[in-house]
């Protein structure tokens, strides 16, 4: 299928040891495909996020932000999040980010498939990203 819409992902547990949730896919993807992880919101972080203190996020939260400088880039509800907010990271993506607003399938995704991001891709700073290193 070359679209994704609300009925294409589901949350379920990871397939990583201790990480918690993923997205998994409910129909093959193609490669190329732009996927719809954001909802219908225009995405962009000003629709999809909002920018706070890392003092002001409890630190079980702080692992589904982006780290952005001195601030991090979190959700804009914690209780109503979208699904991209739960992509895991992997050194074999199959996932890409475009201008940190788009996503789409690198490669054929088949369904049942757990999506996968390169989170060193997403700009944050290095000292963010060294735990990505190792994973």
């Amino acid at each position: 299928m070359d679209t994704t819409n609300e009925f294409s992902f589901m949350l379920k547990p990871s397939t990583i040891p201790e990480a918690g949730v993923g997205v998994f896919t409910l129909h093959n993807i193609k490669s190329g495909t732009q996927l719809r992880v954001w909802g219908d919101q225009v995405q962009d972080d000003a629709n999809r996020a909002r920018v706070l203190r890392p003092a002001d996020v409890p630190k079980g939260l702080q692992g589904y932000c982006v780290a952005d400088g001195d601030t991090l880039l979190c959700p804009d509800d914690f209780g109503q999040m979208h699904v991209g907010w739960y992509l895991n990271h992997s050194n074999e993506p199959n996932v890409r980010i475009d201008m940190r607003k788009w996503f789409f399938a690198l490669r054929d995704i088949a369904a049942g498939e757990e999506l996968f991001l390169d989170y060193r891709t997403l700009n944050e700073p290095a000292s963010s990203k060294e735990e990505y290193y190792t994973s």
